[in-house]
């Protein structure tokens, strides 16, 4: 499609008229050297590939030297990059050009590397398509979702949250997140945390301890990152960016990870452990970006943002890999509900006898 966007750019004869249209590498030195309206042959192929997908873009690396230095001549932070990670999120370009003072440094390719490697086509593939196992009993089973496969899933959903809320404010989210696309997450997510655990002995069941553990991670992480891509823009964008976030969260709370909450959180809450929920860690999250109190507030130091709201906090902690500690928190609680049951024995042997509150005693 390219090539022949290319030669139709190249004069030609009469005599080459009839014979098949190919782009030799003579022609493309000829081109490289050609005047497209007063722009140079890089750049006339950057408009190119401003209407290619993200995956036609790299695969168009690999045609010849001119096209590859023609895509690397392409800043890691310039627009040509963050226009083409809109139009895969969207569909289009964003409408307006942010200021660079408003935003910080990005490397928009590595975002773009992450975006063609969007896991929702092969993912519809999978639960549409994909041929059934049987299990023992003979019933039918789909093949299990691996951690990396889930976590890569959360991954470009929070990529184009990001997208809908800073880069491309004026869409509507259904362009981002579209009907099929919210099916789709749901049923994955839900298939996977509905999976039995390979250890039988997991307190978690399924891959909820890695959805839960993602989330508590990356809530507070776009919060901060919507924070400082704003922080110089005028109080409206901010305002803006502030409503863009709630809807992503909301939509995370209700569609994505509702399953979470519904099982893997019940497990650990109790009268001794105390344990977020998916929707508190997105309320705080939403807070992050809340604008000042009132007209006039003094805002947070490094950006025009209200300050940071108090870190929430309860029993939970991470390992090294960020996942849920659930041995420490299962340890955690068993020492607690041990202490409550020793603390009620000596209440009851107290009263038994007669006695007050161990407090209350006077040294005899």
């Amino acid at each position: 499609m390219v090539l022949e966007r290319l030669n139709t750019q190249l004069p030609r004869s009469p005599e080459a008229a009839d014979r098949p249209k190919r782009t030799s590498k003579h022609q493309l030195s000829a081109l490289s050297d050609a005047n497209f309206g007063g722009a140079a042959f890089g750049d006339a192929l950057q408009i190119v590939y401003l209407h290619l997908t993200l995956a036609e873009v790299f695969r168009c690396k690999r045609v010849c030297r001119v096209w590859r230095d023609a895509i690397d001549d392409c800043s890691a932070s310039s627009g040509f990059w963050r226009d083409l990670c809109c139009r895969h999120a969207c569909g289009r370009a964003p409408r307006t050009r942010r200021p660079q003072e408003w935003d910080a440094p990005k490397d928009w390719l590595a975002v773009a590397r992450a975006c063609a490697r969007d896991p929702l086509p092969s993912l519809k593939a999978r639960l549409v398509n994909q041929p059934q196992t049987l299990t023992h009993d003979g019933s039918a089973l789909a093949a299990p979702f691996e951690a990396a496969e889930v976590e890569r899933l959360l991954d470009t959903l929070a990529t184009l949250g990001e997208l809908a809320i800073v880069d491309c404010p004026d869409e509507p989210l259904i362009d981002f997140f579209s009907t099929e696309t919210r099916s789709l997450v749901s049923l994955a997510v839900y298939l996977a945390c509905s999976q039995k655990p390979a250890d039988p002995t997991a307190a978690g069941r399924g891959l909820q301890r890695t959805v839960y553990s993602w989330w508590r991670r990356e809530a507070p992480a776009l919060a901060a990152r919507v924070r400082r891509r704003t922080g110089g823009a005028p109080p409206a964008v901010r305002a803006r960016a502030a409503e863009r976030l709630a809807a992503f969260v909301k939509f995370m709370v209700a569609v994505a990870l509702p399953y979470v909450d519904r099982s893997y959180v019940r497990i650990f809450s109790s009268s001794t452990l105390r344990v977020l929920s998916v929707k508190a860690i997105g309320t705080h999250a939403v807070a992050c970006c809340a604008p000042p109190p009132e007209e006039g507030a003094e805002a947070a130091a490094d950006c025009g943002w209200g300050a940071m709201p108090p870190p929430l906090e309860d029993d939970v902690a991470l390992d090294a890999a960020g996942e849920v500690d659930e041995a420490a928190l299962l340890a955690l609680g068993s020492a607690r509900m041990l202490e409550q049951a020793d603390g009620l024995s000596m209440h009851g042997a107290l009263a038994a006898l007669g006695g007050g509150a161990p407090w209350l005693l006077e040294d005899n």
